[in-house]
């Protein structure tokens, strides 16, 4: 297979696991993993762990990585879709990893990342419980602190955006 054939890899970066997915052109999915996310790790190592998945769950479809068109990332937190940067993910311990950036180095294939919960809404309202929907508002419940200085979260994720334009 070929990148012709939009062949993408989406990720689901959660406080507690990780989970990959393998979809052609049609959303098909032709292969999918799971794993544990040691959030005791350094960002570096567990963006090593979050390539691994990738590979893993590429070769699980018969693939090889160069026959991926791009990787998709939803990860917890404010994120800097434009740039690929986490600005804060208190379950994860990170604050301004460039997780887009540091993924390409070890996948070499682009890589959007975006806010999980962003990123499972648009899944929703493509393939799930709102196709069709003109309008659709998701609220997702995760495994993060229960704790969350809100003003802070949206502060830098409002930053993020006005600054991107």
């Amino acid at each position: 297979m070929s990148k012709n054939q939009t062949l993408m890899a989406g990720v689901d970066l959660g406080g507690t696991s990780m989970q990959v997915l393998i979809v052609d052109g049609k959303n098909a999915i032709l292969a999918a993993t799971k794993a544990r996310t040691e959030r005791s790790k350094k960002p570096a190592a567990l963006t090593d762990d979050i390539a691994g998945a990738v590979e893993d769950a590429t070769s699980k479809a018969g693939l090889k990585r160069r026959d991926l068109a791009a990787v998709s990332i939803g990860a917890p937190g404010s994120v800097d879709r434009h740039r690929g940067v986490v600005h804060d993910a208190p379950n994860l311990g990170w604050d301004e990893y460039p997780l887009g950036p540091e993924l390409e180095k070890r996948l070499r294939v682009p890589v959007l990342v975006d806010n999980d919960v962003n990123v499972g809404t648009v899944g929703e309202h493509a393939l799930g419980a709102g196709a069709g929907a003109n309008n659709l508002m998701g609220i997702f419940v995760g495994t993060g602190p229960s704790r969350l200085d809100a003003r802070a979260w949206c502060s830098k994720s409002w930053r993020s955006e006005t600054r991107a334009g």
